[in-house]
């Protein structure tokens, strides 16, 4: 609706599938939204990480940009996109990455293989956001792949429940997992969320977010652990 500021959004839709929403009214579009919003997992999670001047994200998927809205000045956002039509888009006719305080850069490709060839980025976190559409790349959600990174994953899904996949792989490397979910506020133009945050034990950066006001459970009781040689969509559909 053009003529109510809180109604009046930008959509980037691929197929049936929104991947960012930015509210069109200039004191509203800098706000995080959709599945990234402030009460969601990847939200606390960066929120709970907020107060470190050199702080370094990796973000596969970049969507229309919205994470960058969480970077502060003296950070670094590295934004890993398949699509280059995804970042025209998000460059053209979305604001969050001009707008970013921080720096950001976008790396085209597909966001494994940067990750691989490219040299270690130190990052503090990394987002993996790329899997809410049909198409699900399953090897960034594989043993070999998270010898790589610690991760924030976005599970929210229509057809597939990805929280098994991502416990076992918790479970392979030790990390403590936690489950936020996050009902979502139209008001504000977030969207229910799911996220797996995962850390190393005893990692105290991610205290807030353990014990944030949104549910967080400890996970689902079964797991499963993909490889690059066996990943199965059938045994996770809903």
């Amino acid at each position: 609706d053009v003529d109510d500021p809180d109604r009046h959004v930008y959509n980037f839709y691929s197929g049936r599938i929104v991947h960012g929403v930015q509210f069109a009214d200039p004191a509203k579009r800098r706000e995080p939204t959709a599945y990234f919003g402030r009460s969601t997992g990847v939200g606390q999670t960066l929120d709970s990480l907020n107060d470190r001047p050199n702080l370094r994200v990796g973000v596969v998927g970049l969507g229309v940009g919205t994470l960058a809205a969480y970077a502060q000045p003296g950070q670094y956002f590295r934004f890993y996109e398949l699509n280059d039509d995804v970042q025209r888009f998000a460059e053209e006719y979305f604001t969050y990455l001009q707008d970013c305080r921080g720096q950001y850069d976008v790396v085209l490709g597909d966001g494994r293989l940067s990750l691989e060839q490219e040299p270690p980025q130190q990052f503090d976190l990394l987002i993996l956001d790329a899997f809410s559409g049909d198409a699900v790349p399953t090897h960034l959600l594989t043993k070999e792949a998270f010898e790589i990174y610690e991760v924030a994953v976005n599970i929210s899904n229509r057809y597939l429940d990805l929280s098994p996949v991502v416990a076992g792989l918790a479970d392979a490397f030790g990390f403590d997992a936690r489950r936020v979910s996050s009902p979502g506020d139209p008001q504000r133009g977030e969207f229910p969320a799911e996220w797996m945050v995962l850390t190393r034990p005893g990692d105290g950066d991610t205290r807030q977010v353990k014990t944030a006001a949104s549910t967080v459970g400890s996970g689902p009781h079964r797991t499963i652990l993909w490889t690059d040689d066996h990943s199965n969509l059938f045994e996770i559909l809903k």
